[in-house]
């Protein structure tokens, strides 16, 4: 047996009883002000419960629940790019399927084509325009100067092998505009000659010889080459010397800068 059942702000059709057999109905109709959700229509079940009971809820509430239910799409905002790009054709918010296109200024990486979600999420990936930097280098057998910290494109860094190893190529390494250090150099055991001879003089950017012995193939123990800048450029910094000892050159720390053109 199945109880009236327990609809509040109802009446119900026909006119209620306080019992029902399985397999009876009954019909739910709401109080004035009040809105049916679900079906009008019971069935008093053989467990001696009502088999889909409907809710009498107030207008108000009903309009919220089904506001809730709509499916209003979500827009995606303008990013926020600050002053490291823009954003073509921009507008205050997109729906979803659109793009937009960003540019980032230069020294700053991010541009692409981002395409408006559900949720308001960009795809692939929320639009930014960052810093484009290389992180501290690492030099096996060696070390860096000036020491460990971010760097910016054009940013460049003085390469000491440790004791016992030698320099491959040139000891100045620049950052790059993609965040990627140009030509890093190696530092390589040295090799010990012999005979206590040293081979071919070194080359140094931006820089020669005094005495202009560079095309000598070897050099006596104890020999010693004197470099000066060349023409437009000054000593920074370093040594202008080095030395021939026990088949091997002293490590040369000379660098040598452009000189600031006159106006």
């Amino acid at each position: 047996m199945c109880l009236a059942p327990a609809v509040a702000n109802r009446w119900i059709k026909p006119g209620e009883r306080t019992q029902y057999t399985p397999q009876d109905t009954a019909t739910i109709v709401c109080s004035e002000g009040f809105v049916l959700t679900g079906s009008p229509q019971v069935t008093c079940g053989p467990d001696g419960q009502w088999q889909g009971l409907p809710a009498c809820r107030s207008k108000g509430q009903f309009a919220k629940v089904l506001l809730s239910r709509l499916a209003i799409p979500k827009t995606c905002p303008t990013p926020d790019l600050g002053k490291n790009g823009t954003v073509k054709e921009q507008k205050s918010d997109y729906m979803p399927g659109q793009f937009i296109s960003v540019t980032c200024n230069e020294g700053f990486v991010g541009s692409g084509v981002f395409t408006c979600h559900a949720h308001s999420k960009w795809h692939p990936k929320e639009p930014l325009c960052q810093l484009i930097t290389c992180s501290a280098p690492a030099v096996a057998n060696g070390r860096i100067k000036p020491g460990s910290r971010v760097y910016k494109p054009k940013d460049t860094v003085d390469v000491i092998c440790n004791e016992g190893f030698d320099l491959i190529g040139s000891p100045v390494v620049t950052c790059g505009p993609d965040g990627q250090w140009q030509a890093l150099l190696e530092c390589r055991p040295k090799r010990i000659s012999a005979t206590g001879k040293c081979g071919p003089a070194p080359s140094i950017p931006h820089a020669f010889p005094r005495d202009g012995s560079f095309t000598l193939k070897e050099y006596p123990s104890g020999a010693r080459i004197r470099y000066k800048c060349s023409t437009g450029y000054v000593r920074a910094r370093g040594s202008t010397s080095i030395h021939c000892l026990n088949g091997q050159w002293t490590n040369l720390q000379l660098r040598c800068e452009s000189t600031p053109e006159d106006f």
